[in-house]
């Protein structure tokens, strides 16, 4: 069923399709999992916008001891496998959990096997909300990435899920080391980012989520959202988390323009790292990020 949606034509790179587990499992066999682009020496030194991630990773875990990064909406793990693939390559402590509770969650613990990632990823095939217990995930068949909990009424059917909170799985699951979140729950962020207001007043939470100026309602289009992070936060412009082509620091007095400029984007959103201005290593992430290259032309989904 998955060669009739998205996720085939999205997910898999051309030179991928066609060919056999057997054939990949073969691969590993002989010439083992393939390492991450960078390690933890060239790290330091990486001018490529694609890795801001690791760069961020590699901060988070010196200062905090190790780092947890939670992978929401992790569809069949591409961002957040490419990150437990850098902590395994880079030998620095911390672990992936991927949360995934729409259809290609079936795929994402085969994922994590095929690239050796076991040891580094956990796989929670329930959704995240800002209240821990049942909701409707809304799903458009032909389109697993965009299965949601707000729901738009386009989606063509729905099913039950479990939900829970982020600061209560933390809490639970997760007692120390800095924590990186991505939120990709299409139209549900604004909700998540509030109800993790206290965990980031007690923890280091880098935040990457989706922004989509047209969903919001109120005609401030997500303005309300951007201020309530500015005190604690420094805002980067990603254009798209997948493949971060630039790193551009988002000013105060900037925001109307910004979202206008989103808006005017070919598919009107963009990604946005928000990074807590009292982490300790905030003055060297920044000049790191400022270091990065801009790469055009690689903006097309």
């Amino acid at each position: 069923m998955f060669r009739r949606d998205n996720l085939y034509e999205r997910s898999v790179p051309p030179d991928r399709k066609g060919r056999e587990i057997r054939s990949v499992q073969a691969r590993n066999a002989r010439s083992g999992f393939r390492a991450a682009p960078v390690d933890r020496e060239s790290v330091r030194t990486t001018k490529d916008p694609r890795d801001v991630f690791c760069i961020v990773a590699e901060v988070v875990a010196r200062t905090d001891g190790s780092v947890t990064v939670l992978d929401v909406g992790a569809h069949v793990g591409a961002f957040g496998l490419k990150l437990a693939n850098f902590l395994r390559t880079a030998g620095i402590p911390g672990r992936v959990v991927c949360f995934e509770p729409g259809t290609a969650g079936e795929l994402l613990p085969h994922n994590v096997v095929l690239n050796g990632l076991a040891d580094w990823v956990q796989v929670e095939l329930f959704a995240v909300s800002d209240v821990t217990g049942l909701d409707v995930l809304h799903i458009t068949p032909g389109s697993t990435d965009g299965d949601s909990l707000t729901g738009d009424g386009k989606r063509s059917y729905d099913r039950i899920v479990n939900t829970v909170r982020v600061d209560e799985y933390v809490t639970a699951h997760v007692p120390s080391g800095g924590l990186i979140v991505k939120l990709d729950t299409e139209g549900l962020e604004p909700r998540l980012i509030a109800s993790m207001t206290n965990l980031r007043a007690t923890r280091t939470v880098v935040t990457v989520f989706e922004f989509m100026p047209w969903r919001y309602a109120d005609g401030r289009y997500g303005l309300d959202l951007l201020g309530s992070l500015d005190g604690e936060c420094l805002l980067f412009d990603l254009y798209y988390a997948p493949r971060v082509s630039r790193v551009e620091l988002i000013e105060q007095a900037d925001f109307a323009a910004f979202i206008s400029r989103v808006r005017e984007r070919p598919y009107g959103y963009t990604d946005v790292l928000a990074i807590p201005r009292r982490l300790p290593g905030t003055h060297e992430l920044l000049q790191r990020i400022a270091d990065l290259r801009r790469r055009d032309g690689v903006l097309t989904l």
